[in-house]
């Protein structure tokens, strides 16, 4: 539905956040699968860098899921990295998925601390 109300308009911005919405959407339901395609859809478009690093967390959490440890530390890293240059997001619930997703990452290495 989202998809046909759009199409007339062609726009980055419309297309980047209903690849956005459709990601974070599996991204919630735990469908990392399915957000795939959607996040490097939206990554592809250069805007809203607090939407990309949430877009990398949940791609991060996809690498893991598939075992791609590695890609995950590293695309997190690269999520934290825009988090930290966004003042306005310090000491918030996006720092806090940081520590959470990382701690995730370990648990399904059974690396437990």
């Amino acid at each position: 539905q989202y998809r046909d109300a759009i199409k007339p308009y062609n726009s980055p911005y419309c297309i980047f956040l209903m690849n956005y919405g459709f990601a974070t959407i599996y991204g919630q339901k735990y469908q990392y699968v399915k957000a795939y395609p959607y996040i490097k859809a939206a990554l592809k478009i250069d805007m809203l860098k607090d939407y990309h690093a949430e877009l990398l967390k949940i791609l991060s959490l996809y690498y893991a899921s598939n075992n791609q440890f590695t890609e995950a530390f590293t695309t997190l890293d690269k999520a934290s990295h825009i988090i930290k240059t966004i003042p306005e997001l310090s000491d918030t619930n996006w720092q806090v998925d940081l520590i959470f997703i990382k701690a995730k990452i370990y648990y399904l290495q059974k690396i437990y601390f």
